[in-house]
Formats: C-alpha cells, structure tokens, sequence
C-alpha cells in the first residue's frame, strides 16, 4: 500500500492499493490504521503480544518519535500487516480489519505433545 494526500474532511490521507502492485482502488483512512497499529504496539495492561518498553510508548504518543523511528519500531515487530476489505455501506471502523503478521511468529516452533 502506498500513501497519499486526500481531499477528505474524514481523513488527512489515505492509504492506498497502488497501481501495478494492486488493483488501485480501494483506500483506507491513514489515521485509522495507524490508530489500530498503536494499539497492536501498546495494549492495554495484561492484553497483546507484544511488550514494548513503556519509554517507548511514552515516545511514541507524546509525539517526541519521529517518522522514520516509528518505522523502525513497527518494522522490529511485524513482518507486515494485512488490510482486510471493509463491508461496504458499513460507516463504522474495525480495528480487525488490520490484521499483524508478527515478525517472531515464524520462529516459534512447534511442541509435540508429552506422550
């Protein structure tokens, strides 16, 4: 997906399926999805996957992280996530519709069970 500036009062920008690579229609608000990787990045207390250090959280939303180190966080975490198609007519947002493909989930091996 690519990025792009759009004429929305919605949203600032979009991400987007982008042509050659993609059918080059469809679109998602670039402040949702990046409000859903946030809460991939930092659940609530007891809840997720991960555990980012909380310094980095408190960067990360205090706006002290720029562009560039946020990607380095997402990119240390996640493999790459999958934007799965939103239900048409539906004007609500579904933060399961960003689904991660955690980055460490290939190294986990499987256990055979205890005989």
């Amino acid at each position: 997906m690519g990025g792009g500036k759009t004429a929305s009062r919605r949203s600032p920008y979009n991400y987007m399926c982008v042509s050659g690579r993609g059918c080059g229609r469809c679109a998602i608000s670039g402040p949702l999805v990046e409000e859903a990787i946030e809460r991939l990045l930092f659940p609530g207390v007891g809840q997720g996957r991960v555990r980012l250090p909380e310094t980095i959280r408190l960067r990360w939303q205090s706006g002290e992280m720029g562009f560039e180190e946020k990607r380095k966080v997402i990119a240390s975490v996640f493999t790459h996530l999958v934007i799965k198609p939103g239900r048409k007519g539906c004007g609500t947002w579904d933060y399961s519709r960003v689904v991660p493909v955690w980055k460490w989930a290939d190294r986990i091996k499987a256990v055979a069970p205890a005989a």
